[in-house]
Formats: C-alpha cells, sequence, structure tokens
C-alpha cells in the first residue's frame, strides 16, 4: 500500500508495508558488497553503491527503494493483481525472487537503457525470499533516471519496460487501470492513450477520492497533485496513510531522492525526524545504517 512518484527529476515514495523483523532504515551499501540470489543462494557482488530504504532480514538486506552511484533510481511496490511469475526456474535465465529484482537491477545497471536490455535475461519465480518461508509476495517496479519514469509490471514471462507519461504508480489494479478510473471518475474527454499530465490541471476530485486510502484514489489525488505543480513533499503528505486500529499498513517513512544530485532524503514518520544523505559523498567500506542521533 506504497505511492511512488517522479516529478521534475525527484523520486518520491511513501512505504506503507509493514517491516516484518526488522525496522526500515536510510542504509547505504558499499560497491562490491555481496548479495544472495534466494533461489540458489548463489553469491554476487555490486558494481554499485546503493543508498536507499532498507532492512535486514535473516542477515539479508531488502530494498524498499533506492539510487545506486550510477544513477539509476528503483522502487517495489506492492502489487497483488494480474501478474505472471514463473512456477520453476527456467533453463538459460537469470532467475530470481520477486525481491532479487530490485537489488540485482540496481547492483548491475547504471542506466535505464542498461536494465531494458537485460530485461530479456530475467525471469522471475514464484518464490519466497528470506523473510518468509511460504509466501511469495507480489510487486511492481517503478524505474527511474534522468531519460524518464518507467514502470515493470510482470504481467507475461517476458519483463519489459513502459515509459510513464503520468509517471505515478500505488498497487492493484493495473497502471491502465488506475487511468481508466481517473477518467470515468471526473468524466474526462480524452481517450487513454492520450491522458497526460496536462489533461488533469484543471480537474476537481470528489471529496471521496480525497480521503480515500485505496490504491486508484491515491494514484488519482497524486496525479492531479502533480499537475497542479504541488510541491513533492505536500503530495506524499496527503497520501501518507495513518496508523489506525486494525490496520498493518500504514505510512512507515516517505523519501525522496533528487536524480541530479543524488541527494536522498529519508523522514521517518513515527519520530518526525528527517535525514538528508548524498550519495555521492558517501565512501564506507561496509554496510551502514544511518541513525538518528537521540534527543535531548
Amino acid at each position: 500500500m506504497c505511492t511512488a512518484l517522479v516529478q521534475n527529476q525527484i523520486f518520491g515514495r511513501t512505504m506503507d508495508l509493514p517491516a516484518l523483523s526488522s525496522p526500515w532504515k536510510l542504509t547505504y551499501l558499499p560497491p562490491h558488497y555481496q548479495f544472495t540470489r534466494y533461489l540458489d543462494r548463489t553469491k554476487y557482488a555490486s558494481q554499485y553503491g546503493i543508498l536507499g530504504g532498507m532492512r535486514v532480514t535473516d542477515g539479508e538486506y531488502l530494498i524498499g527503494d533506492g539510487i545506486n552511484t550510477a544513477g539509476l533510481v528503483m522502487a517495489e511496490l506492492y502489487y497483488k493483481c494480474r501478474k505472471f511469475y514463473a512456477p520453476t526456474p527456467i533453463t538459460g535465465k537469470i532467475n530470481l525472487a520477486p525481491q532479487d529484482l530490485i537489488e540485482w537491477c540496481l547492483s548491475h545497471y547504471g542506466s535505464v537503457a542498461e536494465l531494458a536490455a537485460a530485461l530479456p535475461q530475467l525471469t522471475l519465480v514464484a518464490s519466497p525470499w528470506f523473510d518468509t518461508h511460504a509466501y511469495v509476495h507480489e510487486f511492481h517496479w517503478l524505474v527511474a533516471d534522468q531519460t524518464g519514469t518507467y514502470l515493470i509490471e510482470p504481467t507475461s514471462q517476458e519483463l519489459t519496460l513502459r515509459q510513464l507519461a503520468i509517471p505515478v504508480i500505488t498497487n492493484a489494479p493495473s497502471y491502465d487501470h488506475h487511468q481508466q478510473r481517473l477518467i470515468n471518475t471526473v468524466d474526462l474527454d480524452v481517450d487513454l492513450t492520450d491522458l497526460k499530465l496536462s489533461s488533469l490541471k484543471n480537474i476537481q476530485l470528489p471529496a471521496s477520492i480525497q480521503t480515500s486510502r485505496t490504491p486508484s484514489a491515491r494514484w488519482m489525488r497524486t496525479a492531479v497533485a502533480m499537475a497542479q505543480s504541488r510541491p513533492i513533499t505536500e503530495i506524499l503528505k496527503q497520501v501518507q496513510m495513518e496508523h489506525l486500529p486494525g490496520h498493518d499498513d500504514y505510512t512507515h517513512y516517505w523519501s525522496t531522492i533528487d536524480l541530479g544530485t543524488q541527494t536522498y532524503t529519508y523522514h521517518d514518520v513515527d519520530q518526525h525526524r528527517t535525514k538528508i544523505v548524498p550519495l555521492p559523498k558517501l565512501h564506507y567500506p561496509n554496510p551502514h545504517v544511518f541513525h538518528f542521533k537521540p534527543l535531548n
């Protein structure tokens, strides 16, 4: 139950998924850090340093979102929707559990173009990960660099990148369904293929959409706010999910990444505290977790 967007070369997201075994923390992984693929437990070294929102489970770093030192940004969001995972590993492919994908891409590829060229080699397999030995998590991914914002929706065995005219993703249903629901909700006279941010500048959303926590409502609010050029932190705050009784999904942190300066801003919602870290200035030889100093 998250929201992610890119506005004026700034990536932003809310992290609304519960932290299962450990809390989300702003974390840096240096070049040559050894990741472990879940399916065969093989090790591979990252070509790049990575800074992002992460948590540790069974000794492995799970990346929710991040930027690498080449400038590639990627975020995973829950996607309980029409999707395709191979039932078993496929010979001749790089077989990845769903949580492996973001780590593999940020550690191997320096641009969207490199990632797009490599995608035909990759296959997502219906497999759990280190944080659970029973449940197969379902995700889709936002990918960005200075060329634009793209989406990976795993709806077939062949993974593809789609450039987004409205650079927003939330959760299920599919991206096209979000767009169509917006068109239907405000009775917009435009075809799905022609929908752009400029189409949304003057529309008014119903009050029910303004307060709903559903993925489609959050998608609509975010898209309209972007069209109206609202500041990205304001947009993130308007889709921030409160911790309601009986709900496991709420916003643990929101973050922004400046694609130009590679600066990560991490806001811990529970602590009401913010940390700003420029990736180019980091040279830790080992993984480093950024903690807030104790309050006096």
